[in-house]
């Protein structure tokens, strides 16, 4: 049998949003579910205080279930970011969510080496191409994404380590985790800023000490003006091949990346591909 832990470590889950996760866990496959959910409301937004989202977190990680997916995203995980304590993490799992979910995938990731998922919130509706992306990770099952924009024509084959996900969120896990991009290839998502805010946002980033990756990978930006942003981008990053516009983040499909597999992008064939390393494929979903 099949357990998933459910958690909302950053904003409140209401009970229309409670019936898309219950539709969702038994589409994705799994047979029972753990419900790890705040059930009181900080502010009128949030899901409950810092403390006990921090204590739901630990619960859901040590929980005997089979991997751990986020109900919904928002704001909120940076309220309890600085108090987690690695060494009461007691087994390694797969967590999945994406947007304010990214600083726990990328503290998992640096801090203990547990590949993350930046894929779908249980609370949304997932679509038939993202629900195959997702279960091919959860699987821990090689697996690809096509592109079709990109910079650097020239080029074959390049790889490294998959990192990233939502870019505001990423500046702000700074203080918190030290980020490498040395060699890295880098997803980036954003949604709700115009394309000015996100120039600064990818500024402060280009800015950062280890800020020197193989490849910059976007997903959606949710901009009004996607050539400014473009050609912004562009202005930013002209020695790093580009990648513009896969599905993933705040887009439909939301696909699969898993934080700290390997990654390969091909030009020739317009294709990123993500390796799953033998020992990290212990703790591999494995349906039936």
């Amino acid at each position: 049998m099949k357990i998933c832990s459910i958690l909302t470590p950053s904003s409140f889950c209401d009970s229309k949003e409670a019936k898309n996760i219950n539709k969702n866990i038994k589409k994705i496959g799994f047979e029972k579910l753990e419900d790890f959910k705040s059930k009181e409301k900080l502010f009128n937004k949030w899901a409950d205080s810092a403390n006990e989202r921090l204590k739901n977190f630990y619960l859901a990680m040590n929980s005997k279930s089979d991997a751990v997916m986020c109900c919904k995203g928002g704001s909120g995980v940076l309220h309890f970011l600085p108090l987690i304590n690695k060494r009461r993490i007691k087994r390694k799992k797969l967590l999945i969510g994406y947007s304010d979910i990214t600083p726990l995938l990328l503290y998992l990731h640096v801090k203990l080496r547990i590949i993350s998922l930046h894929g779908p919130n249980l609370s949304k509706n997932i679509d038939k191409v993202s629900l195959a992306a997702l279960k091919n990770a959860l699987e821990m099952r090689n697996y690809g994404l096509e592109f079709k924009e990109f910079t650097n024509e020239s080029l074959n084959i390049l790889k490294g380590k998959a990192i990233g996900g939502n870019l505001g969120r990423l500046i702000e896990s700074f203080p918190y985790i030290s980020l490498d991009f040395r060699g890295k290839i880098v997803f980036l998502e954003e949604t709700g800023f115009t394309e000015y805010k996100i120039f600064n946002l990818l500024l402060s980033l280009k800015n950062h000490s280890y800020f020197k990756p193989k490849v910059l990978v976007f997903g959606g930006l949710g901009v009004k003006n996607p050539k400014l942003m473009r050609k912004m981008i562009e202005y930013l990053f002209p020695n790093i091949p580009l990648i513009f516009n896969l599905n993933f983040g705040h887009t439909t499909p939301n696909l699969c990346v898993p934080i700290g597999a390997d990654c390969e992008v091909n030009f020739k064939e317009k294709k990123i591909s993500f390796y799953f390393p033998k020992k990290s494929r212990k703790y591999a979903v494995k349906f039936d």
